[in-house]
């Protein structure tokens, strides 16, 4: 009965670890997300000026300051594009979502009864873990990993 509870300890470990990944994640991208309505909305919103005001005569702005708030908006969109932030931030959603599940999969091995059973489930699961860790294409930043640790470990 032993060892059950050891390998129980260690899965909750593992639990625990799936669930500050995925936490961190999470905190990343809320980080993101003044970055992402500057460069993305202020952007679209910068150019939207700029042609309208281009196509009125009401001279709202004049066309120098279109001129200049179109040449911001394109700096915005490279930016926004070449930093590759479109695919960075899905591929955070998609590991914050792969972490949870991970998660709540080692929560649930506490219904296995058999150290068997229990052994070889963990296995499956560590494995799995490894696979996500090995296909990650983001890793999210060091100040979220930390603010996540800092709240599991609290």
């Amino acid at each position: 009965m032993e060892e059950l509870e050891d390998l129980k300890l260690i899965a909750d470990k593992k639990r625990i670890e799936c669930a500050i990944d995925a936490k961190a994640y999470s905190i990343c991208l809320a980080n993101l997300i003044p970055a992402n309505i500057i460069l993305v909305v202020g952007g679209a919103l910068l150019s939207l000026v700029a042609g309208a005001s281009l196509l009125t005569e009401q001279e709202i702005i004049n066309k120098k300051t279109a001129g200049v708030l179109a040449l911001v908006s394109s700096g915005f969109t490279i930016i926004h594009t070449k930093l590759n932030c479109d695919q960075y931030q899905a591929e955070c959603k998609r590991l914050k979502s792969l972490y949870e599940g991970l998660s709540e999969d080692y929560a649930n091995l506490e219904m296995e009864s058999t150290v068997e059973d229990f052994r070889l489930k963990l296995k499956a699961l560590n494995n799995e873990r490894t696979q996500v860790k090995k296909g990650a294409g983001a890793d999210p930043s060091v100040k979220s990993i930390d603010e996540a640790n800092k709240l599991f470990n609290a």
